[in-house]
């Protein structure tokens, strides 16, 4: 072969090594850029679905904290309800014993209701004021015991007692069946 020939098959090989080069580069760029493309696809779909999966965490937090919500209004009115059978229950050994009884169940349902009202975003603005009314009634009746209790003597105002401690049943009653009765996805 001439050396014209081996110049001419050197050049078309270069040739073909330069066009053959271009196109890998320009393959490689666009496989580069669809890498990107696609990672950024990779990246949205991760942030939407931590951003659901906050919003799940969020929503159960909501919910068990309105379940334990309920439970406490649950037991305050149990509390409630066994302040007025023990004062039912009057005997000459009963005094004592049931009046601190009466006082502890009083004290437990103020820290309850105290800590329900404090609970952000959980009643709407009424159920607050009536929760609130319930403590003053709660604080009220436990300065009636506690004076009895003091003077070893039972209340003269025992109807009266009664009466407080069932309205107040009633009122967180109420609150307690509207707190059961939410659908807590619209009232949120």
């Amino acid at each position: 072969m001439s050396a014209d020939g081996e110049a001419n098959i050197i050049d078309a090989v270069l040739n073909w090594t330069d066009t053959y080069n271009s196109l890998v580069t320009a393959f490689g760029v666009l496989v580069t850029i669809a890498g990107f493309i696609w990672t950024l696809t990779q990246v949205y779909k991760a942030k939407s679905e931590a951003t659901k999966a906050q919003t799940a965490i969020s929503e159960i937090k909501d919910n068990l904290f309105r379940i334990n919500a309920v439970a406490e209004f649950s037991e305050a009115i149990s509390a409630l309800q066994e302040v007025k059978r023990i004062q039912l229950q009057q005997s000459e050994t009963w005094f004592s014993t049931n009046w601190m009884l009466i006082l502890e169940r009083l004290t437990t349902v103020r820290r309850i209701l105290v800590q329900v009202r404090a609970s952000e975003g959980l009643l709407r603005p009424e159920q607050q004021t009536k929760v609130q009314e319930t403590i003053t009634q709660i604080i009220t009746v436990s300065g009636w015991v506690e004076k009895s209790f003091t003077a070893k003597q039972i209340p003269k105002n025992m109807v009266t007692l009664n009466r407080i401690i069932s309205e107040q049943v009633d009122s967180l009653g109420a609150i307690l069946t509207e707190l059961k009765n939410i659908d807590w996805n619209k009232h949120v």
